[in-house]
């Protein structure tokens, strides 16, 4: 434990991080759908199938306020989760009975630095967590855990990486085919989504369940 660590009521928060995690969750339902229809049209026109310009038009505006809202979505949502994500690793380093290498501050930092997001991220979410389960003896649940956060981790790193293959061949696709190809990544990245999403708000549940007992706040 440590006094430069301050208790701060992130409850409020957490629920926050949850509706906007299990809002984007549903989003990406709505954008498997609207992907599968670009596909299938950019599918029938690859063949020389007839395709009515309404039709096309139609799938451009669509796939425009998803895309639109999807990134919203993801901003809102991104800086609501690395708040929370400071605030409570910063209650982890207070409550909890273990030593934590990673700082609040470098919890949301390596998020944003090259190659080392690749994983610090996942080692300082691990470590509030099993910090936080530390503080309750008897309820130690780290296996459990561990599968949360893993199954987080892979999906949202593979949720990125097609979406920024998706995003690439959309910008430089010069054929029905590139197109193509964007859309089908584009409709895995949205599949993605889905898990990334509910794993990450189960993760926030759990950590923030372990943390309101360990120091309740009235």
């Amino acid at each position: 434990m440590s006094d430069q660590y301050a208790f701060r009521d992130q409850r409020g928060l957490a629920k926050a991080c949850l509706v906007l995690l299990y809002i984007q969750a549903g989003v990406a339902v709505f954008g498997i759908a609207s992907a599968w229809w670009t596909y299938d049209l950019l599918s029938r026109a690859s063949v020389h199938m007839p395709v009515g310009s309404g039709l096309l038009e139609a799938d451009n505006v669509r796939a425009m306020f998803v895309s639109v809202l999807g990134t919203f979505l993801y901003i809102v949502g991104g800086i609501a989760v690395l708040t929370w994500i400071y605030s409570a690793s910063r209650r982890a380093h207070l409550v909890g009975a273990l030593e934590m290498t990673v700082t609040p501050g470098w919890a949301v930092a390596w998020y944003f630095v090259p190659i080392a997001n690749l994983f610090m991220p996942f080692r300082a979410m691990r470590e509030i967590d099993e910090a936080s389960a530390s503080a309750l003896p008897g309820e130690d649940d780290r296996l459990g855990g561990e599968g949360m956060l893993l199954g987080w981790w892979g999906s949202w790193l593979a949720m990125n990486m097609t979406a920024w293959v998706s995003f690439r061949l959309s910008m430089n696709g010069v054929t029905v085919d590139d197109l193509r190809t964007a859309a089908l990544f584009d409709l895995i990245s949205f599949l993605l989504t889905i898990p990334a999403c509910l794993l990450l708000a189960a993760i926030i549940a759990r950590i923030q369940s372990f943390q309101n007992r360990a120091a309740p706040i009235d």
